[in-house]
């Protein structure tokens, strides 16, 4: 069964539903992150599109931020606001390229310095999200409880180790679901024995700031005696106030006055933004100047920048890897046990450039360079688009 963490966030999108109630985005949402098994078309992020991205998504979070008033309301939204970071993640192929590219070293740039880019998957911080934001939405304890257990323990199973036994597994990840009872029992317990949590309002009502009726003592399902508050919705909720109340007292109360204060802040935020891309861009280009006239003190390996290291790690997580003392053939012969044979075709001519690149004393030159570059991102490409409609 091939997994892919998509999957698993439709899934959280659901429990996030269940939890807030807004099922008619969720379905929606779900829809769109399930359409990659019939879309099978992938585009390629320029620089340009992906700021953009970013910065819907942060100015998404702003807005929820400012409609809520809360901290906590703002938590409640995430999933919605970083929606468009998740379908980038699934229907391109280069977002996790364009991001490293983006906060890597400019030293490296300058120096020319190659290095191996570590694989990243938006979709697990994704997942990750929609877990904090349902737990936000203080509903449906026990069983909130053990469907995110459940969900969890779903993405675990896959990413355990090869070696490991299932039924040990099973032991560790059903241990780990009755410690997180039992640490939730001491953290409710703290919450009603110290006044540093409640302010001394054992059990009393606050009615105010969307506590709910009986206030800190709203209903936890696993703690024992007075229903209160979950201890980390409470302190989530405690620094919001603390963050957020001195910035919410001087807001003007007219609802038109906050529409054009949110306008304001938008546009100062977006004069910002550009300003800090059109400075970055300026800087990337004096980098470039300042590097084309320097000579490098030590030369890089040749071949160290070779595409084919990029089709090497999916190997690596297929454990495909060619043996130290393995032939060609033989290892082309293995490698068709997980793909097929049409991508172990395309893939000679890819090995003999990149072998030639990296060992051959004469090199290649640059038509065989781009040649290795563009086959090398047309099997990438290929690849991800099989291993999406494969689901």
């Amino acid at each position: 069964m091939q997994f892919h963490i998509a999957s698993l966030c439709s899934l959280a999108l659901c429990l996030w539903g269940f939890q807030t109630g807004l099922w008619g985005l969720v379905v929606s949402m779900i829809l769109c992150i399930e359409g990659r098994q019939v879309f099978s078309k992938r585009w390629r992020l320029s620089k340009k599109a992906t700021v953009w991205i970013v910065f819907i998504c942060i100015s998404a979070s702003i807005v929820a931020l400012q409609l809520t008033g809360a901290f906590q309301g703002m938590l409640l939204f995430l999933p919605l606001a970083m929606f468009p970071l998740m379908l980038a993640q699934i229907y391109t192929v280069n977002l996790s390229q364009q991001i490293q590219d983006f906060f890597m070293n400019p030293y490296f740039a300058k120096r020319g310095i190659q290095w191996k880019r570590p694989s990243f998957d938006f979709g697990y911080v994704y997942f990750g999200l929609c877990l904090l934001s349902a737990s936000a939405a203080n509903a449906n304890r026990v069983l909130f409880y053990s469907l995110a257990w459940l969900v969890v323990a779903i993405l675990f199973f896959y990413l355990r180790p090869a070696k490991s036994k299932v039924m040990a597994w099973l032991g560790l990840i059903c241990l780990a679901g009755v410690l997180g009872i039992f640490a939730h029992r001491q953290l409710s317990q703290l919450q009603l024995d110290y006044s540093w949590l409640n302010d001394g309002r054992r059990g009393q009502g606050n009615g105010q700031g969307g506590y709910g009726q009986g206030g800190y003592g709203q209903g936890n399902e696993f703690s024992q005696g007075p229903k209160q508050d979950s201890p980390l919705e409470l302190m989530l909720r405690r620094l919001g106030e603390k963050l957020f109340a001195p910035i919410q007292e001087q807001l003007p109360q007219d609802p038109n006055s906050r529409v054009l204060l949110l306008l304001i802040f938008l546009g100062v935020v977006i004069i910002g933004g550009l300003l800090f891309w059109w400075w970055r861009r300026r800087r990337q280009r004096m980098m470039a100047t300042s590097a084309s006239f320097e000579v490098r003190s030590q030369p890089a390996l040749p071949g160290i920048d070779s595409e084919f290291y990029q089709i090497e790690q999916i190997f690596k997580q297929l454990k495909l890897r060619r043996r130290p003392t393995e032939n060609l053939q033989h290892w082309l012969e293995r490698l068709t046990e997980k793909l097929s044979i049409a991508q172990v075709e395309a893939l000679k001519p890819i090995i003999q450039l990149h072998y030639r690149y990296r060992f051959d004393p004469e090199g290649i030159d640059a038509a065989e360079r781009n040649q290795l570059r563009s086959l090398s991102q047309s099997w990438l490409d290929s690849y991800r688009v099989s291993q999406d409609a494969q689901g």
